[in-house]
């Protein structure tokens, strides 16, 4: 009798290793709304200070940066991380990088109005956006 009752429990019971590994991978997965730790630090620090667009593919690479051939241009170059990537910024000074919004934020579809953008998360920055100035002002640029 024991032993049919063994097999028994093992017929109804065979699964129970992979339902509870599936739920333990479940338990292990963050919420879809969880919101991160810690929200990034903005300002200027330096984090990436070593790394500038003139440095040689191994002098690029070391301080972090990316080596590549970047917009239109066919020479290759360093493009660098910044430390201030996302963050809130109102004029050119405010980032490492640039301070920038999406063209078609302001007035009419332009950049006319925009008072506040975000740090550019590399520099040299490519494509089409608001671009602020030193004097807060912002001009929709493409840069190839």
């Amino acid at each position: 009798m024991g032993s049919a009752h063994y097999v028994r429990f093992m017929r109804y019971h065979r699964g129970w290793p992979l339902l509870a590994a599936a739920a333990m991978m479940l338990m292990a997965c963050p919420k879809p709304d969880a919101k991160p730790d810690k929200e990034p630090a903005c300002g200027k620090n330096g984090r990436y200070e070593a790394c500038r667009t003139d440095l040689g593919e191994a002098a690029c690479l070391a301080a972090s940066g990316e080596w590549g051939q970047w917009g239109l241009s066919p020479v290759n170059s360093c493009r660098c991380p910044t430390s201030d990537a996302g963050c809130a910024c109102s004029r050119a000074t405010d980032c490492e990088g640039a301070c920038i919004a999406p063209i078609g934020g302001g007035v009419r579809g332009t950049c006319e109005g925009l008072v506040k953008g975000t740090c550019s998360a590399v520099r040299p920055v490519f494509g089409c956006h608001c671009f602020f100035g030193e004097d807060g002002k912002a001009a929709g640029i493409c840069v190839d």
